[in-house]
């Protein structure tokens, strides 16, 4: 289904290849009422097939736009969903008697930042050897993720906190 779906975006039919990646490809035949053909890869489609599914995406547009508003909205929802998790499990975390639990964030900053510098500092040539780029993208994005999760959400709990302050209710969750 994936050389379709790519034959499609590349012919300019994205919500036609939104709607089969979504939905699967029996949905959208039963509803469009079109067969829609096997692709290898690097196959790409006939301008008769083309034309034909061009009609068939205007035809059914109105449906196409809802699939990929519900998937857009499934998205959101898992997002929000994860965020809720997160925000439990660290509430959770600062919440028990355990030291390890309440620090396990700012000691994984400690631990990254110290790496990161340790790293760099290896990477001068009058130091040590060079460091391999992979090693650094590794922990460069691990640090990136590490720091908008603990900075991040600190900062949208305290802003948070503010703007449930400002318009009088006692806690923002």
């Amino acid at each position: 289904m994936l050389p379709l779906i790519m034959a499609l975006v590349q012919a300019g039919l994205p919500m036609l290849a939104n709607a089969l990646a979504s939905k699967g490809k029996d949905a959208i035949e039963a509803k469009t009422g079109l067969k829609l053909p096997d692709i290898q890869i690097g196959q790409s489609l006939t301008p008769e097939q083309i034309v034909a599914m061009k009609k068939i995406e205007v035809e059914h547009e109105e449906y196409l736009v809802n699939v990929a508003f519900e998937e857009r909205k499934l998205e959101v929802q898992d997002d929000q969903e994860a965020d809720k998790q997160v925000t439990a499990r660290w509430t959770s975390d600062n919440s028990t008697d355990s030291w390890l639990a309440k620090n396990v964030r700012p000691v994984l900053m400690l631990a990254l930042f110290s790496s990161l510098v340790l790293f760099a500092t290896m990477s001068i040539p009058s130091v040590g050897q060079p460091i391999a780029d992979k090693w650094i993208d590794l922990f460069q994005q691990l640090s990136q993720a590490a720091f908008y999760a603990y900075f991040g959400s600190r900062g949208i709990e305290k802003v948070t906190k503010h703007v449930a302050d400002a318009f009088g209710k006692k806690d923002a969750k």
